[in-house]
């Protein structure tokens, strides 16, 4: 969004919150992010401004947000914004770089990992009667192909209405035309689909639920090498039945050969396959529960048929094959869980077996997990609490031989909370270090940071450049 935009909406809020009497019914908060980069040597700074309220006194409902960033080269930036502005049943929300939900939908058409960088987005949520509405446009998205624009359309059909949950969903994105200009010779490429889509679920029973999808894709894939048109159906049946003690979920599916979605994630159908999945499990409203689930997907005969006359057709030729249960039980003061999963992809087999104990007295939870297969693997985790103030924690990756450790110390007295935490990993050649320290107040908080954090992950932020940063924060 424009620069000058944002400034005029900061204005408006600041005029706002100044004359406004119902000062009680307004929340706020800015914060500040100095980080030095202790090689590169550069310097950023972060600002951000939040504000909630009901501006003029007006029956609207704003929820602000912005965030800007300045480097060394002086030079100012929109890091991300959101402006969201609430009327009765309706809700418009304009961003910049912030996350959006997936369509949640038994195909998962449109996944929330599929975020771009520097991007624009609108939507629009509400409901007339008995119809509830969404509506996304975003200038880009990252598809499986060239980036583009996409929007979406979400309308649901109320039970009131007639027997059944009724939902139809049309998604269209396109990237444009991408002009490369290598030494051997220009040439373009280009993403584009159109979906349609409809959703049922009808109750049969109390106990019995049957759902249902199909959706129409049609578009076109253009490469270097060729050029793709695109069309097929995909169909996916599901029926859920509940019981007193335990639950089971069947789902039927298949996609036609042409059906090769590019903004779904991996639990979303594959081009060309049609498979089973079946899930049966107690219900975890006791001491003890447990699932089997079992997965069956391979290529249709259409798709390899169609192999033979559209090359373009990126249907994957392997059957796939998991099966998984696992099982959990509690006790008075201590509780375990153990479970065991086999993938058979093609001609390779990969066994898992995992397990978890805790024990409530210490907070102690030990568990780990180990993985066959030619990418086989093995690992260990530790928690434990040996004072209410401190939290200890250990992680392993044998194979690897990767290790972290972590400490937090957390001293709370009322409205004022001092948070020390402290992250040591080592693997071959390489070691990383973080240290952060934060104390909170009733109308704020600071914090200095040693190193960029890793939120708890073995893999992450080995290779991040060593930086000191500062926070401060004021609600208001």
């Amino acid at each position: 969004m424009n620069k000058a935009l944002w400034a005029a909406i900061f204005v408006l809020f600041v005029v706002n919150s100044l004359i406004s009497p119902a000062a009680a019914e307004q929340t706020g908060f800015a914060e500040t992010t100095a980080t030095w980069m202790t090689k590169e040597g550069e310097t950023v700074l972060l600002q951000t401004l939040g504000w909630r309220g009901h501006p003029f006194q007006l029956p609207i409902d704003l929820d602000f947000e912005i965030q800007v960033r300045r480097d060394s080269s002086a030079s100012l930036s929109l890091e991300q914004g959101e402006l969201v502005c609430g009327v009765s049943n309706y809700e418009i929300r304009g961003f910049t770089n912030m996350g959006f939900a997936s369509t949640l939908d038994p195909l998962r058409l449109l996944a929330a990992s599929r975020r771009a960088e520097d991007f624009f987005g609108l939507e629009f949520k509400g409901s007339l009667k008995n119809v509830g509405m969404r509506g996304l446009w975003m200038s880009e998205v990252a598809n499986v192909g060239d980036d583009g624009s996409l929007l979406l359309l979400d309308l649901s059909l109320e039970p009131a209405v007639v027997w059944g949950d009724y939902r139809y969903l049309y998604i269209t994105h396109s990237s444009d035309w991408h002009w490369h200009h290598p030494k051997s010779g220009s040439y373009a490429t280009k993403t584009e689909r159109e979906i349609h889509a409809l959703v049922a679920r009808w109750n049969a029973t109390k106990r019995v639920q049957l759902l249902g999808e199909v959706a129409h894709l049609s578009g076109l894939d253009v490469r270097k090498t060729y050029k793709q048109e695109l069309t097929g159906l995909t169909a996916l049946v599901r029926g859920e039945i509940s019981l007193n003690s335990g639950f089971c979920v069947i789902d039927l599916h298949k996609a036609a050969p042409g059906f090769v979605l590019a903004t779904g994630d991996e639990n979303s159908p594959k081009a060309g396959h049609e498979g089973v999945s079946l899930q049966i499990g107690s219900q975890p409203r006791g001491a003890s529960a447990w699932k089997v689930k079992l997965d069956y997907h391979r290529p249709s005969r259409e798709s390899a048929d169609s192999s033979k006359s559209s090359l373009g057709y990126r249907v994957d030729p392997k059957d796939y094959t998991i099966g998984e249960i696992t099982y959990r039980r509690r006790f008075d003061e201590f509780s375990h869980g153990v479970g065991a999963e086999y993938k058979i992809i093609g001609s390779d087999k990969t066994p898992k077996v995992f397990w978890e104990g805790n024990w409530r007295p210490f907070q102690l939870q030990l568990g780990g997990q180990w993985k066959g297969g030619t990418a086989g693997s093995w690992g260990v985790y530790g928690k434990m609490a040996p004072h209410p103030k401190i939290n200890l924690g250990v992680r392993r990756d044998v194979t690897k031989d990767w290790w972290r450790t972590n400490l937090t110390f957390t001293q709370d007295a009322g409205e004022s909370v001092w948070q020390c935490e402290a992250v040591y990993k080592k693997r071959p050649e390489q070691h990383y270090t973080y240290l952060a320290l934060q104390h909170k107040m009733d109308k704020g908080y600071w914090e200095i940071r040693w190193g960029k954090s890793d939120h708890g992950h073995l893999e992450w932020a080995w290779n991040a450049p060593q930086q000191i940063s500062i926070s401060w924060g004021r609600y208001f």
